[in-house]
């Protein structure tokens, strides 16, 4: 449901499993994710914070990178929400730490950076999530964004035109392109 943006009936799932005792680190996880989502932020990062105290049960099946790292990773998006930036890109870092290829991560980073006023530290994180098959075209609309701020326009309209190719359902993309040339 978080995937295909139906946040409120995620959380709704999360809040009935809970209710009907399958609750735990997976389901406030998902909670918070859900709540992020939804800019809900200070119950978001609540309810990360409990996940974060809650400790993997032996017997538990899942995605065991949640424990590792992947809490953490929210906990900076929440964080950077909040315009705590500081705090976010040490969350990230720390990722970056465990998983060093984690493309949320480095996309997350760079975003703040940008969002920090650091051009060309969050140039670095988008170009190096070029190549990748999910966030490219995130990547790409990142740094044209800061390349429009530098005053670099044709690097910005040429990164716009990629991105919008990359994802040619993406109006908003195609727009954006456009307004840059």
């Amino acid at each position: 449901l978080i995937e295909i943006g139906q946040y409120e009936e995620a959380l709704q799932a999360c809040q009935d499993a809970e209710a009907a005792g399958y609750g735990g680190l997976l389901c406030e996880f998902e909670t918070a994710h859900a709540l992020q989502r939804m800019h809900r932020n200070e119950e978001a990062l609540e309810s990360i914070e409990r996940c974060l105290a809650m400790e993997w049960p032996h017997d538990l099946t899942g995605d065991y990178g949640i424990v590792t790292h992947k809490r953490h990773l929210l906990k900076g998006q929440i964080l950077a929400q909040m315009g705590r930036f500081t705090d976010a890109i040490d969350l990230f870092d720390f990722v970056l730490g465990v998983d060093p290829a984690s493309s949320v991560a480095l996309f997350s980073k760079a975003t703040t950076l940008a969002a920090m006023g650091k051009p060309i530290e969050a140039l670095k994180g988008f170009e190096a999530g070029f190549g990748d098959p999910g966030l490219g075209a995130a990547n790409r609309k990142g740094a044209a964004k800061v390349y429009q701020t530098l005053g670099q326009v044709d690097t910005a309209c040429t990164l716009f035109e990629e991105a919008w190719r990359l994802r040619t359902h993406d109006q908003n993309l195609w727009v954006q392109w456009v307004q840059c040339a």
